[in-house]
């Protein structure tokens, strides 16, 4: 067996080297970096416009005859005032005559509005039509009947800026966070009427008003 001898000189070298090679291992690692800071989140939380409708649209009692008529398809149009005032009507088809009570403009209100005051609401309808439900209805004791009336052309009219009298279906204006508006239609009845169809009639339609704050 072959043994090397090591001078104390070599061996202290080769100490050194080993001990200069780990602390080269040890800089060449690199250490990730961290760094902290805060986010704002935020939430906000306000009512939804409201929308009521105190008074309906009704186009009242009409006395008409059975079978077909002179004209045919009777059609009836509420142009609406102010509200609070009263609305126009007109026959605008077909024959027929109005009894108690008589034909009234429906009336809304909205309020919850953080928009500023004369700001613009926009108010459409679901539907450009809605066909009556026969239902018994109180005034004048009329029972339910068996269909065939409907409604369409809504139109609205919103209540007085000022001295200037509002156009028809011109835009609600806010005040303090509320504006209020007139409904009116047109009711069209059948040209040839059985005596089923005399009696109640009833339905809704869905408005949406924006104030696109």
């Amino acid at each position: 067996m072959i043994i090397t001898r090591i001078s104390p000189a070599q061996w202290l070298g080769r100490v050194i080297s080993g001990v200069l090679m780990w602390e080269l291992a040890l800089a060449s690692v690199v250490y990730a970096e961290s760094g902290q800071g805060t986010l704002e989140v935020s939430a906000g939380l306000s009512a939804a416009l409201q929308l009521s409708c105190s008074k309906p649209l009704t186009f009242g009692v009409w006395f008409l005859t059975p079978g077909s008529r002179e004209g045919g398809t009777t059609e009836i149009e509420i142009s609406p005032g102010v509200p609070g005032g009263s609305p126009v009507t007109n026959k605008r088809s077909g024959s027929g005559s109005s009894g108690f009570p008589g034909p009234g403009q429906g009336e809304c209100t909205v309020s919850g509005s953080l928009a500023d005051d004369d700001t613009e609401l926009s108010v459409t309808f679901g539907t450009a039509s809605i066909d009556l439900q026969p239902e018994a209805v109180l005034f004048q004791g009329l029972p339910s009947s068996d269909g065939g009336l409907s409604v369409k052309n809504f139109t609205i009219r919103p209540a007085a800026s000022g001295s200037t009298f509002p156009a028809l279906n011109s835009n609600p204006k806010l005040t303090n966070g509320e504006a209020t508006f007139a409904v009116g239609g047109h009711l069209v009845i059948p040209g040839n009427l059985t005596s089923d169809q005399f009696g109640g009639y009833t339905g809704t339609v869905t408005l949406t008003v924006t104030d696109n704050l």
